[in-house]
């Protein structure tokens, strides 16, 4: 699943890749893997336990222990636009749909004007309602050798 994902996450020469829900790093180990600098990573992680975990593990990038709905604040003028790519690994099927459309919003807020965002998820469908939250998705892969299988899908406005 990282290496799908490593493949469909854009880092031009003057932007930095966003991840919502850093959890334990292994996205975050996936896109230092790919060559993207430990600085040009930003990551929003809002469990104490594992933005220390992130920041012990991974020093080089920008740990941010915040709810990622504050994205656009966190990041400030100088980098919001400047978004490559945001990664979501937050299981936005457990969240209700205010929430869901929060942290779309808050994607959108950072990306340039086109931008798009990708997400996994360990079901084989879109995890969210396109139609609801104003999205076009397309599912990107699916690896089904990973425990458990995953899909993983990039989203852009409608």
């Amino acid at each position: 699943m990282c290496k799908l994902i490593r493949q469909h996450v854009v880092c031009g020469p003057d932007q930095i890749v966003v991840e919502f829900g850093g959890g334990t790093g292994a996205i975050t180990k996936a896109l230092l893997q790919s060559g993207i600098p430990g600085e040009r990573i930003f990551t929003f992680e809002i469990d104490d336990h594992l933005s220390h975990f992130l920041r012990g593990h991974y020093p080089d990038v920008n740990v941010i222990h915040d709810d990622c709905r504050k994205a656009a604040d966190r990041l400030g003028p100088n980098l919001v636009g400047k978004v490559g790519t945001v990664v979501i690994g937050i299981p936005m099927l457990n969240l209700p749909m205010r929430v869901q459309k929060e942290v779309v919003e808050a994607c959108f807020r950072i990306l340039p004007e086109g931008g798009r965002f990708v997400l996994y998820t360990y079901g084989v469908g879109s995890p969210l309602n396109q139609r609801a939250l104003g999205l076009k998705g397309k599912r990107l892969g699916f690896t089904p050798l990973n425990v458990p299988p995953a899909s993983v899908w990039g989203y852009s406005k409608a």
